[in-house]
C-alpha cells in the first residue's frame, strides 16, 4: 500500500504566532528542536524538563519550569505556571521520555538469590508521565472556550517489533491512549489530539556517534519538529499519526485503520458499537452505585 506524503511550509504554521504552548522534555532532542521552531514562529513556550534549555534559546518568550513528569505536583506546577503567566494554554506537546531501562528477560537478584522486580522507570516516564500530562492538558483546556490541542511523541518503536521492550511498550501505549481518547474529545469537546511517530532521530536517546557505530541513517530532530507544529496549527488534524522518516512526512493512522478493516472486516461502525456498549455499561454501573448509596 502506497501512503502519500505531504509537505509542511512555514505559511501553514503562521496561526501559532502568539499561542501559549507547553512542552515537556523541551530542553533537548525533538523537544528542543520544536521549542526553537515554535519560538521562531512567534509562540510563547513554557518548557517543563529536568534541565533548563541551552542558553541560546533563553528569550523573553520562553519560560522554564523544572519538572519530573513522574511527580504529579511538578506537572501541576507546570500547568499552573503557564496559565497564571499567560492566561491560557493553547497547545501541549507531551514529549518527555527516556531510553530503554530493561528487557524483562534478565532480572536482578537479591542476596538470597531471589529475583527482584524489573524497573518500571521507562514506563513511568514515557507512558504514565505522558498520560498524566495529557490528562492535565484536557483538564485545563476544558475550562477554555477555544479548547486546545495535544500532541504526543510516540515512535516507529510503537508500530513494530523493536527489541527495546519497555521503550516499545511505552510507545505502543501512547498510540493506544490517543486512540482511546478520540471519542471523548473532538467534536464533543473543542480539544484535538494527535501523535508523532518519527523514525530514527538524532537525540539524547540516539546520538550521532551511536547511530554511526550501528551504521543506520537517522534524521535530525529539526526535521521532526514541523510535524508537531502542523498537528497544532492544522485544525482538521485529529487522531492522526504523523510519521517522519527518509525525508518524508506521512499520515499513517488512516491507512493502518483501513488495512485492519480489510484484514479483519472490522469497520468504523463496529468501533462505534463497542464504544456505545462501554458507555451503556458505565451508565448501568452508575445507577447501581447510586441506588446503593441511597439504600
Amino acid at each position: 500500500m502506497e501512503i502519500p506524503s505531504f509537505t509542511i511550509s512555514e505559511e501553514q504554521l503562521v496561526s501559532l504566532k502568539g499561542k501559549v504552548i507547553i512542552i515537556t522534555g523541551g530542553s533537548s532532542g525533538i523537544g528542543l528542536a520544536t521549542t526553537k521552531l515554535l519560538l521562531k514562529l512567534g509562540a510563547k513556550v513554557v518548557v517543563g524538563d529536568i534541565d533548563p534549555p541551552p542558553t541560546d534559546v533563553l528569550v523573553p518568550e520562553l519560560s522554564f519550569v523544572r519538572v519530573d513528569v513522574t511527580v504529579w505536583e511538578d506537572l501541576l506546577s507546570l500547568f499552573n505556571n503557564a496559565r497564571d503567566t499567560h492566561g491560557q494554554i493553547d497547545h501541549v506537546f507531551v514529549n518527555a521520555g527516556i531510553a530503554s531501562s530493561t528487557n524483562y528477560v534478565e532480572l536482578d537478584v537479591n542476596d538470597q538469590g531471589n529475583p527482584l522486580p524489573a524497573t518500571t522507570r521507562t514506563i513511568d516516564i514515557n507512558l504514565i508521565g505522558m498520560i498524566n500530562t495529557a490528562s492535565l492538558a484536557i483538564h485545563y483546556m476544558k475550562q477554555q472556550e477555544n479548547g486546545g490541542s495535544i500532541v504526543m511523541t510516540s515512535s516507529l518503536a510503537g508500530l513494530g517489533p523493536i527489541g527495546m521492550v519497555d521503550y516499545a511498550t511505552s510507545k505502543h501505549g501512547i498510540i493506544g491512549f490517543m486512540r482511546g481518547l478520540l471519542s471523548h474529545l473532538h467534536p464533543s469537546l473543542p480539544i484535538r489530539i494527535n501523535a508523532i511517530t518519527p523514525s530514527w532521530t538524532i537525540s539524547g536517546l540516539a546520538t550521532q556517534k551511536l547511530v554511526n557505530m550501528v551504521g543506520i541513517t537517522a534524521q535530525p530532530a529539526e526535521f521532526v519538529a514541523p510535524t508537531v507544529a502542523i498537528a497544532m496549527a492544522d485544525e482538521s488534524r485529529h487522531g492522526q499519526l504523523l510519521y517522519s522518516g527518509k525525508g518524508e512526512y506521512k499520515e499513517i493512522e488512516r491507512p493502518i485503520v483501513a488495512a485492519l478493516s480489510q484484514l479483519l472486516g472490522f469497520t468504523p461502525e463496529d468501533y462505534d458499537g463497542v464504544n456505545k456498549v462501554v458507555e451503556l455499561e458505565k451508565k448501568i454501573q452508575a445507577k447501581i452505585a447510586k441506588s446503593g448509596r441511597g439504600a
